[in-house]
């Protein structure tokens, strides 16, 4: 047996009708034992459609068992009894109750989206087995939920086909590295934008060459739509004329006017990488390491003309690790940011979540970083030098002055209470280990009696 490798939206292979299966055999058996072996390897898996390991035949496995992904004392609640592994070939429902209830659904091929779907409560099901021999099954509650999701599949149907949660029109909004992560997934989602409105081309680097940014290279790749305006008023009357159904903003690079976010159907979210009301402003990551938090998160609100106002639709933490430094943190950030999304809209688009407004009395505010920012006041402790070291990295660096020349302080670490400087770069040289600095360099360097 081999865990076997899952089919995600938007793959094509997701939404075709799969063909009879008219051949018993060992390859079948196989197939079988693999899907098997791929539900119990994906923690929390329940049911698997052929189609969604590649397998465009009509063949669904279950099995479920409470003991194996709850606690103790989540089973003293569970009213699920345990299914045994089920391979059902050709399976075709008969019977549907009238009797219908909603529950929420999850899939593999939709990773981190849950959506609420009414399925009957009692169904009927003919079937063969994986000797053709023909199987009558009555399936009830949480059984029969599972049989109507994975022949869905059959016939090429997710469920975000059957739920109101549906968007055909999404517009993205960002620029940098942490934005295009929030794209990547977004793209990978069933709320695949098409159109993404990004921050003009700038120079970049030592020859001050053009290049595009990081979101506008990934939509480019993935054949997306690129508006880039000047000023994000220039194209108010042809996003009215687009008439979206959603925004998603994600550092996009300007404020953006209450005549804009208000034009899609539900109006503009966007994701924050900070837990809301704490940290608004352009530069939440760099404050959350400055100011030694703990923890940290992200938020998804919903856009209102103030900055990082709007009403709250969820929140994830993430605990913040005194050695994390800014580039590590803003990926971990994005790659929750973006997940979190993909829940959130899901959710919020049915009406399941309802916008929460923030603490506004709490709020506290950072500010837009500047390249002088990084010039180390060694007066501050140990503690507080290194936090900026690791917040400024690698961008605006931090440095200290000397004999009129910039040295950047690339790494550095605690040991005993004192801060250990590991690498630094001399303005016009390379970085290079501080030791070999200090055996090279022969004039006096006064900051190192302050640390």
């Amino acid at each position: 047996m081999s865990k076997l490798e899952i089919l995600t939206e938007p793959d094509p292979k997701l939404h075709e009708k799969c063909k009879k299966v008219k051949v018993f055999d060992d390859k079948l058996k196989k197939l079988a034992l693999d899907m098997a072996e791929t539900i119990k390897e994906n923690h929390g898996t329940i049911g698997l459609a052929a189609p969604q390991v590649g397998n465009q035949i009509r063949m669904i496995a279950i099995e479920y068992d409470p003991k194996k992904y709850l606690s103790d004392e989540e089973l003293k609640t569970c009213k699920e009894k345990p299914i045994p592994l089920t391979v059902l070939v050709n399976p075709k429902i008969t019977w549907h109750s009238k009797e219908k209830e909603f529950g929420d659904e999850g899939c593999l091929s939709l990773p981190d989206i849950e959506i609420p779907i009414e399925r009957a409560k009692d169904i009927h099901v003919l079937a063969q087995n994986l000797e053709g021999k023909k199987l009558k099954i009555r399936a009830s509650g949480y059984f029969a939920r599972v049989i109507q999701h994975e022949t869905d599949h059959l016939d090429g149907i997710l469920i975000t086909d059957l739920s109101k949660a549906k968007l055909n029109r999404v517009i993205f909004m960002g620029t940098p590295v942490f934005a295009e992560t929030i794209l990547k997934r977004l793209i990978k989602s069933p709320y695949h934008p098409y159109l993404v409105i990004t921050e003009q081309d700038r120079p970049r680097g030592r020859g001050k060459k053009i290049f595009p940014n990081p979101v506008k290279t990934l939509a480019i790749e993935h054949k997306i739509e690129i508006w880039q305006p000047n000023k994000i008023s220039e194209i108010k009357t042809q996003l009215s004329e687009l008439a979206p159904d959603l925004m998603v903003v994600a550092a996009y690079g300007q404020i953006l006017p209450k005549s804009i976010l208000e034009i899609p159907k539900y109006g503009s979210v966007n994701v924050h990488p900070s837990l809301l009301p704490k940290h608004r402003g352009p530069s939440p990551i760099q404050a959350a390491i400055i100011t030694g938090e703990k923890t940290t998160g992200v938020t998804i609100i919903k856009m209102d003309e103030k900055m990082d106002h709007g009403p709250i639709l969820s929140q994830a933490e993430f605990p913040l690790d005194a050695n994390i430094s800014y580039p590590t943190l803003s990926d971990n950030l994005a790659h929750l940011g973006s997940n979190l999304l993909v829940r959130t809209i899901s959710q919020y688009i049915i009406g399941n979540i309802k916008p929460i407004a923030q603490k506004h009395k709490l709020a506290s505010y950072n500010k837009l970083i500047k390249k002088g920012d990084g010039h180390i006041d060694w007066s501050k402790t140990p503690e507080e030098i290194l936090r900026l070291i690791k917040a400024y990295n690698p961008w605006p660096g931090t440095y200290t002055m000397i004999h009129g020349k910039r040295l950047k302080i690339c790494q550095a670490h605690l040991e005993n209470g004192k801060l250990i400087i590991d690498k630094v770069q001399l303005e016009g040289k390379n970085e290079i280990n501080f030791q070999d600095f200090l055996n090279g360099y022969r004039e006096n360097l006064d900051f190192l009696s302050k640390i």
